[in-house]
């Protein structure tokens, strides 16, 4: 038999705990819940949820801070924030910060179970579709002029599409983004020596396997 979804409900008012909480057991969903975002993250560090679904107006911390709080511990984690008509800005803008969808109080029931529903059918396609990375191989050439202000934004999209193919833990334990750093760093200013008519070459080749980057600059070497 399948394992239950489980949701983490978090909202001051217990009302509403209550009322989001019967609704989602009704639709066979595994429910948790918390009156305070800081016992949300208690509950997230301790028993990681499917589906975290937030209200924005908490006391102490808030529901965004909570989503970002969130989302550093666990990336891949859905999250679906509730506001008021009065903090529709505050909606757009958790999802800027990554949250998958909002609902608006006063809230329909209806509207709720689709939403959720909606969020659990992308995580399942994004996970079926995510096997294709097991067999799939990507190249990533980037020729840029020898500035140091290039550097951050080169090993950002090198990481970018490694995340592919590893989790973002295991990128930051391995150095990739430092190792990264120096060799194009040690290519603009030393091998090229800053001078911005020559040209830095880069080439990663990723897969599930590892990934190879290659660094050439048209100076005399050092």
């Amino acid at each position: 038999m399948d394992r239950k979804l489980k949701v983490l409900v978090v909202d001051d008012e217990k009302e509403i705990r209550g009322l989001l909480q019967s609704i989602l057991l009704r639709e066979g969903y595994t429910v948790d819940t918390a009156a305070t975002a800081e016992e949300g993250l208690k509950s997230l560090s301790s028993a990681v949820p499917d589906l975290l679904l937030t209200d924005l107006k908490l006391p102490g911390m808030n529901g965004l801070q909570l989503l970002e709080k969130a989302k550093e511990l666990f990336p891949g984690l859905p999250v679906i924030v509730i506001t008021g008509y009065g903090t529709v800005e505050d909606a757009v803008r958790a999802l800027k910060m990554g949250a998958e969808n909002f609902i608006l109080k006063p809230f329909n029931i209806k509207e709720i179970k689709n939403i959720i529903s909606k969020v659990f059918e992308i995580k399942r396609n994004f996970l079926e579709n995510e096997k294709i990375y097991d067999y799939a191989e990507r190249t990533v050439s980037i020729n840029m002029p020898s500035r140091v202000e290039l550097i951050e934004g080169a090993v950002f999209e090198i990481i970018k599409n490694a995340s592919a193919f590893f989790s973002e833990s295991v990128i930051l334990t391995t150095g990739i983004p430092l190792s990264l750093t120096e060799a194009f760093a040690n290519a603009v200013m030393h091998g090229n020596k800053r001078d911005e008519t020559k040209q830095v070459k880069i080439t990663a080749q990723m897969s599930r396997k590892g990934i190879s980057v290659s660094v050439e600059d048209e100076g005399e070497g050092f």
